[in-house]
């Protein structure tokens, strides 16, 4: 009997879900990668009295031959010859697209996701997150998710002023990255615009970056007094021991949150407490490789053969 495969759901682009494809091959595992962003290249089909299957440049795949599919932050916009559609026509292409993939694999696909898109899209939700978080025992930051200026002023005053801003989502145009709120540079039409994620802020100089691949961690401690270190990553970084106990609150934090695997980001503040922000239910890794001399694509691999 044939061993079942690997499909790797993401873009064209993505180097995380390259690599993982040629770690997969190279143990001889078979793996078969869907270019989400250009879907008119991979044939797909279902239909009554027929058994479903794609198209992918590694050849024709049945949906009863794969055993997991790592749904890894694909974009369903399509890459389209520039200028072939007007505005409109790119829409309704884009939003067939979508549809038809996760119809496809909803209907079709009975083996295990990593993670699933209802799952995934549920757990990015970052007031969720850190609800789930909060009802476990994690120490979170107070948090308001508002555009009414005289709850976030209040919520300002209440913290003294030390509070910091985020994007309830950051988009593929548009890279918010998280600051301090200054509400006396902040108007109030400018609050009302876009409703924002407020939190106490935490002072620190010691983050947390913790990849749980299902019940295996790995931790990297960055130390920096940046707010963000996300923009710069040229700061001492290592390798991290976290407790048993904080290993055991974020595995059941994936399996509250029915995810397979997710990134999260933490911090010690200077208390030496620490708090959790977010997870990431597909968020990067393989930059820590070489910064921290982890093996994470190894890792990650290991953990896609077992899941």
């Amino acid at each position: 009997m044939a061993r079942k495969s690997v499909l790797i759901v993401s873009n064209t682009n993505d180097l995380h879900a390259l690599a993982v494809r040629r770690e997969l091959a190279a143990r001889g595992f078979p793996v078969h990668l869907l270019a989400c962003d250009r879907l008119r290249d991979h044939l797909l089909t279902s239909g009554f009295g027929s058994e479903p299957f794609l198209e992918t440049e590694g050849g024709r795949v049945e949906t009863a031959g794969v055993s997991t599919v790592w749904w890894r932050r694909p974009s369903l916009d399509q890459r389209l010859p520039e200028g072939a559609l007007d505005e409109d026509q790119v829409h309704f292409v884009n939003a067939n697209c979508k549809a038809t993939l996760r119809s496809f694999l909803r209907g079709s696909f009975t083996g295990t996701w990593v993670s699933s898109p209802e799952a995934t899209d549920r757990a990015a939700d970052k007031l969720h997150q850190l609800n789930v978080a909060r009802r476990l025992g994690l120490r979170v930051p107070d948090t308001l998710l508002s555009n009414d200026p005289a709850s976030v002023r209040a919520f300002h005053r209440r913290h003294g002023g030390r509070v910091i801003i985020k994007a309830a989502l950051n988009s593929s145009r548009v890279f918010l990255a998280t600051r301090p709120a200054d509400l006396d540079r902040i108007s109030d039409a400018q609050i009302r615009a876009v409703p924002s994620l407020y939190q106490e802020f935490i002072p620190g100089t010691a983050h947390l970056r913790v990849n749980c691949f299902g019940t295996d961690i790995h931790a990297a401690l960055i130390e920096t007094d940046a707010l963000d270190w996300r923009p710069d990553i040229n700061v001492p970084i290592s390798a991290h021991r976290i407790d048993a106990a904080l290993q055991k609150q974020l595995i059941a934090l994936l399996e509250a949150l029915d995810l397979r695997t997710g990134v999260m980001d933490l911090k010690i503040s200077d208390r030496g407490e620490t708090v959790w922000f977010e997870v990431n239910p597909q968020g990067q890794f393989l930059f820590l490789e070489p910064l921290t001399g982890q093996n994470l694509l190894a890792a990650f691999t290991e953990f896609l053969l077992r899941a």
